[in-house]
């Protein structure tokens, strides 16, 4: 798997954001950011099934210290993004070995704080993060996957240039106890535009 010297590949930068990894320190705003957004979380992620454990700052700080560790490790990579003029945590993005051996990586668990939600910030990070990772882990495809009634992210990963690859049936287990069909969509250097 990849590894990645953070010290030299990082924080990523787009004209609003700062994309790094999470430290401990982030906990109280992770913590905040669920819960702002929990109502929203509960919808879509299969993670969020109680809100009490999920927006403790303690379960946070110990959920950023698991994913630097991982991001050090080069296990998988979950990404903060912080707005550039007063650091305010405005989303989470993980990308994660899919075929490792052939850099082929997964966006999984992206998520947008309520208050920042349809402005553009989820795209931002997302195609700084395929042309970061192109270029600094040599991935050559990018995979996702969403649920049917997941509109947000597909409307997303449509406008970054992602195709479906494969239909899903009844894979996505969300927190309400509902299954979902989706969709397993793709994208490739080749059909790669970073503008």
């Amino acid at each position: 798997m990849a590894s990645i010297d953070p010290s030299k590949n990082l924080p990523i930068t787009t004209p609003r954001l700062v994309l790094r990894m999470l430290t401990t320190e982030d906990g109280k705003q992770i913590s905040n950011a669920v819960d702002e957004t929990w109502d929203d979380l509960a919808q879509t992620m299969q993670w969020a099934t109680n809100r009490a454990e999920f927006a403790c700052q303690e379960s946070s700080t110990a959920y950023a210290q698991r994913c630097q560790q991982r991001f050090i490790a080069g296990e998988d990579f979950t990404f903060g993004g912080f707005l550039k003029n007063n650091g305010e945590l405005v989303l989470l993005v993980r990308l994660a070995p899919f075929l490792p051996a052939i850099n082929e990586y997964e966006f999984c668990g992206i998520w947008c704080r309520k208050p920042y939600q349809r402005q553009g910030y989820m795209l931002e990070a997302i195609r700084e993060l395929i042309h970061y990772s192109s270029r600094i882990m040599q991935a050559a495809k990018w995979y996702a996957v969403y649920a049917d009634c997941n509109i947000p992210s597909q409307q997303l990963f449509t406008r970054l240039g992602f195709e479906k690859e494969r239909r899903l049936v009844e894979v996505v287990r969300l927190p309400n106890g509902k299954v979902f069909s989706g969709h397993l969509v793709a994208h490739t250097t080749s059909g790669y535009a970073r503008n």
